[in-house]
């Protein structure tokens, strides 16, 4: 069994030793998690049974003695590749210009913040020769940064999900769709059936994030609704409709 823990603070950090000795094979960074929208769910304590909301910044200082230090353990280092400060301004002027739906979600955290955060710790993991997971990729702007990264020595696995395979903001309605990194548009689509053909992507994942349907769906706008949504059940469908039945791929590719 693969098991990976999320490093949000300096302190869990300074436990990467110790998560290694009881079985965790990998570590991820969210660096989407900072400033404006640094907000996430923390794993609850003993004996606890209510979720805890904290705030946490995963800076510069924090990305790169992650990396270093699983680079020293012999760890790979899952990424979701977002810059939280585009992602925080992007959120905050679409806001205040009343932008609602899936294109103005996309637009709030542009590829560019992807391909940015692709960039930034490709650089960190080269100096110190660590392997790099790049989680639910679905932009051609982020594929094209990942390639570059490649060419420049990077050891990079991609990984994309079916939803970057399947939908878009140009002709999905509504907010059950929303995710992070958000859907693009149908070309973002077009770019990672090629990426796959081309053997730039590695893995096809879910990123299951079951929410309850009166939950995903709260509030009015775009804004109010929770990101995510399930795909473990939906995954193999899916490939098989939309990429064997297509003849985008193969069963014996996939």
């Amino acid at each position: 069994m693969l098991i990976h823990a999320s490093i949000f603070t300096l302190d869990q950090v300074n436990e990467m030793q110790f998560c290694v000795e009881n079985g965790v094979t990998s570590f991820k960074l969210y660096m989407n998690l900072g400033g404006e929208v640094g907000h996430v769910y923390m794993d609850m304590k003993p004996g606890e049974n209510v979720l805890r909301e904290e705030c946490v910044e995963v800076n510069s200082e924090i990305i790169t003695k992650v990396v270093q230090k699983a680079a020293s353990l012999g760890c790979p280092v899952l990424v979701h590749a977002e810059d939280y400060e585009q992602c925080g301004c992007g959120i905050k002027k679409s806001k205040e210009k009343n932008l609602d739906g899936l294109s103005a979600w996309s637009k709030s955290r542009p590829s560019e913040s992807e391909s940015d955060s692709i960039k930034t710790i490709s650089k960190i993991a080269r100096d110190c020769n660590c392997i790099l997971y790049f989680a639910h990729i679905g932009s051609r702007v982020a594929l094209q940064q990942i390639n570059e990264e490649r060419k420049n020595g990077t050891k990079i696995f991609t990984e994309t999900c079916p939803h970057y395979l399947t939908l878009s903001y140009e002709k999905q309605e509504g907010y059950l769709a929303k995710v992070m990194p958000p859907i693009r548009s149908d070309d973002d689509v077009l770019a990672v059936w090629n990426a796959i053909n081309a053997n730039q992507v590695d893995t096809i994942g879910t990123d299951h994030v079951a929410n309850q349907l009166k939950l995903k769906l709260d509030g009015d706008t775009v804004w109010d609704a929770l990101a995510g949504f399930p795909g473990i059940g939906t995954s193999l469908p899916l490939l098989l409709s939309e990429g064997v039945n297509k003849n985008r791929i193969t069963l014996n590719s996939w």
